[in-house]
């Protein structure tokens, strides 16, 4: 009798334990499978904004000015301001449809009727950290004043280095103890060399119209006359840069410029630049 009851438990364990290690496979097995379905949603995701960021700049190619046509900064104005749109929707599900945001209806010195422009300027993540570099890092009156982005910096000694720039700007936005990425890391740095999509937040504000740096008096002679403005716009500040952009990122390590293009990666996919840099690009 003892020894079917030890025969019976003895069952009934190895059966217990057989549904458990079947459970676990099956479970191991559907959860690979969802990681698989997830890595393949975000690599197709990845290459719908490569396809995306290649037609933007196949776009703008087009019409730049060392092209045989002429450029035509009313057509990339729009261009831009789409692209980013399409950005915000399809990759996150952000922006808030021109309906709802409350502004009226005006006809365009197009004649289409839009709602009310909205606009901003933007630039290429690599020049405008070096332009930062240039203009503020090595004005001792700027950097030394408010210790930026070093807080070691004090009066007399020499001016930062480019690749002592970069690390203090990386130091910080790691104290937030998240992926340099995120908004937590960019919302620590100087506006300066800030993330810009965190400044001008393109996927609250729906812009109509996007100006690019590059092609700043072509494009901001077209959005004033869009906007029917009697102005004029003046390039302050404008750097006086006798190197490359290859001259500065040659001086930085794999690791830096892997973690700047982690810093700047939404500007990047938002706003279609090439996150390649300047000195590893075939043609700069």
């Amino acid at each position: 009798m003892r020894c079917t009851l030890l025969r019976v438990l003895n069952f009934i364990t190895l059966f217990a334990l057989t549904n458990i290690l079947v459970y676990s496979l099956i479970f191991s097995l559907r959860e690979r499978h969802e990681v698989k379905v997830i890595q393949g949603k975000e690599r197709r995701n990845e290459l719908q904004t490569t396809v995306r960021s290649q037609q933007l700049n196949s776009t703008i190619k087009r019409l730049d000015l060392n092209q045989e046509s002429v450029y035509n900064a009313y057509t990339a104005l729009r261009t831009r301001a789409n692209f980013v749109k399409e950005q915000c929707k399809n990759r996150w599900g952000w922006g808030t449809p021109y309906e709802l945001v409350g502004f009226e209806k005006k006809k365009g010195v197009d004649g289409i009727e839009r709602l009310q422009e909205r606009f901003t300027v933007i630039r290429d993540p690599w020049d405008r950290l070096v332009s930062a570099y240039i203009n503020k890092a090595l004005d001792k009156r700027f950097s030394y004043m408010f210790h930026l982005p070093c807080e070691w910096l004090k009066n007399g000694m020499p001016p930062l280095s480019f690749p002592q720039f970069v690390t203090c700007i990386l130091s910080r936005a790691r104290t937030a103890g998240e992926q340099l990425s995120s908004p937590k890391a960019s919302l620590l740095l100087n506006e300066h060399w800030q993330p810009l999509h965190t400044i001008a937040l393109p996927c609250v504000t729906n812009y109509t119209l996007i100006a690019d740096f590059s092609h700043f008096k072509e494009d901001t002679e077209a959005l004033l006359k869009t906007l029917k403005l009697n102005a004029t716009l003046t390039h302050r500040n404008a750097s006086k840069n006798k190197h490359t952009l290859s001259h500065y990122y040659n001086q930085l390590n794999d690791s830096m410029i892997n973690d700047l293009a982690e810093l700047y990666r939404y500007d990047f996919l938002l706003f279609g630049y090439d996150p390649t840099p300047p000195n590893r690009r075939q043609q700069e």
